[in-house]
């Protein structure tokens, strides 16, 4: 499964200076046909892994209907009932930087293969993960293609499941 090369579009991060590579955010622009594909397929991998318990119900990013207020809730409660209990609290918090760019396309299969996904959807995100390419985009000139060999598309539905 591969649709024509999709084009990304450097955005500036607030706050940032915009001499520095870092500071910019690739967008990729992907066709529509593709979009509601990709949309069809994360929702259903996202019914079959919360109907088989694959995510953790502590997971808020990314779920709908939950977001940071939640994951601050569930905190909040925890903190309260161990220290009502007198118990120590630890916590431990981490950001993984870049983890849509640098996601290994191994990792995320043998991810799916351990959950047991079907087959097709087992392809079609190895096609979709396989062989990518991009062509960068700055003040209406583009770059020349070149190859993407790990990571997820930012702006792709699926990326977000993966």
């Amino acid at each position: 499964w591969q649709l024509p090369c999709p084009l990304d579009i450097p955005i500036l991060k607030p706050g940032k200076p915009p001499g520095v590579v870092s500071s910019y955010r690739p967008i990729s622009l992907l066709p529509c046909l593709g979009k509601l594909i990709e949309k069809i397929i994360a929702t259903r991998l996202a019914w079959y892994a919360q109907s088989n318990n694959l995510i953790s119900h502590n997971q808020v990013a990314f779920k709908r209907g939950q977001g940071t207020l939640d994951a601050l809730l569930h905190l909040d409660h925890f903190i309260s009932d161990a220290l009502s209990h007198k118990n120590h609290v630890s916590i431990l918090s981490l950001d993984f930087l870049k983890a849509f760019d640098r996601i290994g396309i191994h990792v995320v299969l043998r991810q799916l293969s351990r959950w047991r996904v079907g087959s097709r959807i087992f392809n079609f995100v190895k096609s979709f993960l396989s062989n990518r390419k991009l062509s960068v985009i700055i003040s209406n000139v583009s770059s020349s293609v070149l190859p993407l060999d790990n990571g997820t598309p930012q702006g792709s539905p699926l990326s977000v499941i993966l």
